[in-house]
């Protein structure tokens, strides 16, 4: 566990700092209240963003067993229940294999019966095709990728619709960190406005010659995204936790007045902000007890 902490802190403390803003200004940190306000907005956005991305992952994971029609997928979806989420993968007007999950309870089930589309599923399909091609149309000369793209089309509201762009790890036994985008389009199918969460593309190590060397996960943020994001949560969740019970994930940034440290909880998802040097020197004396 001493070995584990000593790694962890050594990754914090040399996290890269960064310059903030053009002119080298720095952020007043919002109140607590609003503070408070903008971390839970990110919070629910990330555990929403999660709760898509793994329904599509253990959609395609169980398809690619008990469909014998995924050679003939040409489109998919999901349908939204008040009690439940269901991933669907089609050929042409016919669905060939459906998963869903229980929001509440995360039990799923699965069919492979091949039936007629129905009217929610054919607007579901034919919705995320559009969004998905409107969205690279605007903004694709703008998204870099050196591996596959997970993309995820999400209703945030009445009024908007975000579209998704993750970079998938590379390697086994990684967590991938940055290269991820989204595209926000009014119900019209409109682009509104392009994000780019991280300038740059890590995959963290978890096991190192057969053995785990962190217990959490660190980086730093460059001024123009100085919070944690919604996609460092949905893949701190889906890797980090599901994969390799990891727990913490920090995020540095130095783009306020004073430097601060966002420590996200995957177990009991919430977002604790620290000063930042308050933070090493409550590591330091952990390591040290230890």
């Amino acid at each position: 566990m001493k070995k584990i902490l000593s790694i962890l802190i050594l990754l914090i403390a040399n996290l890269p700092f960064v310059a903030n803003g053009q002119d080298g200004t720095k952020l007043d940190l919002p109140d607590e209240d609003e503070l408070s306000e903008i971390t839970d907005s990110i919070l629910v956005e990330g555990v929403r963003l999660y709760m898509f991305e793994k329904l599509a992952w253990q959609a395609a994971d169980t398809a690619m067993t008990y469909c014998q029609m995924m050679d003939q997928v040409n489109g998919s979806g999901i349908v939204i229940d008040p009690s439940s989420l269901t991933y669907f993968f089609s050929r042409d007007d016919d669905v060939v294999f459906s998963f869903t999950s229980d929001i509440e309870s995360e039990k799923v089930s699965w069919d492979n019966t091949v039936r007629p589309m129905t009217d929610a599923e054919q607007k579901a399909r034919d919705e995320r095709k559009r969004c998905i091609r409107v969205a690279i149309e605007a903004y694709g000369d703008s998204i870099r990728a050196s591996g596959d793209v997970n993309v995820d089309v999400i209703w945030l509201g009445p009024d908007l619709i975000r579209v998704y762009f993750l970079q998938s790890a590379n390697k086994s036994n990684v967590v991938p960190i940055g290269n991820d985008y989204s595209v926000d389009l009014s119900p019209d199918m409109k682009p509104l406005a392009f994000r780019r969460y991280h300038h740059s593309f890590l995959e963290q190590p978890i096991y190192i010659d057969g053995e785990k060397v962190v217990e959490g996960l660190a980086h730093s943020h460059t001024p123009d995204n100085p919070y944690i994001t919604p996609t460092d949560i949905c893949n701190m969740m889906l890797y980090g936790r599901d994969l390799f019970g990891l727990n913490t994930y920090y995020v540095l940034s130095t783009a306020f007045k004073k430097d601060v440290i966002q420590i996200f909880t995957a177990s009991n998802p919430n977002i604790l902000v620290m000063d930042y040097e308050e933070f090493k020197s409550l590591m330091n004396k952990i390591n040290n007890h230890n």
